[in-house]
């Protein structure tokens, strides 16, 4: 785990409304690392859900950015956790996801999904469209 969540978390919360939170890879998270100002700023990640979901509550608000695997385990993991889903807005970030399978996704509860791999640019746009456009980025 990269306890950049647990560190952050209460430094941060006052000054910005939202943040991103990955779950997977800290590889996998290079351009959301770069979220440093403006309304959805990066927290830091954990391994994976079951990690992320034994945690004590987020107090301020979040997005999940959860980091794709492959359809079958991927399927499996959303159905397990389609509470949690549904209740939280979460974006799949996956690469060359076929068309079927980001339809399977987005049934699910999963707000967004961002083919891999992608730019700082196409982020915050998936993350300014789900929290309806409000607060813009600093040029």
């Amino acid at each position: 785990m990269n306890d950049g969540c647990a560190c952050v978390e209460n430094a941060v919360s006052d000054r910005f409304p939202m943040h991103l939170i990955g779950v997977g890879p800290d590889e996998e998270f290079a351009i959301a690392k770069q979220l440093t100002s403006g309304p959805v700023t990066w927290l830091g990640n954990v391994e994976n859900l079951e990690t992320f979901l034994g945690r004590p509550p987020f107090t301020s608000p979040y997005v999940v950015l959860l980091d794709g695997l492959s359809s079958p385990q991927l399927i499996a993991k959303l159905d397990r956790y389609a509470d949690f889903i549904r209740e939280n807005p979460i974006i799949l970030q996956i690469a060359a996801p076929p068309v079927r399978l980001v339809v399977e996704i987005m049934r699910r509860g999963v707000r967004d999904v961002i083919q891999k791999p992608y730019t700082l640019a196409r982020l915050r746009s998936a993350l300014e469209e789900l929290c309806g456009g409000r607060g813009r980025w600093p040029p």
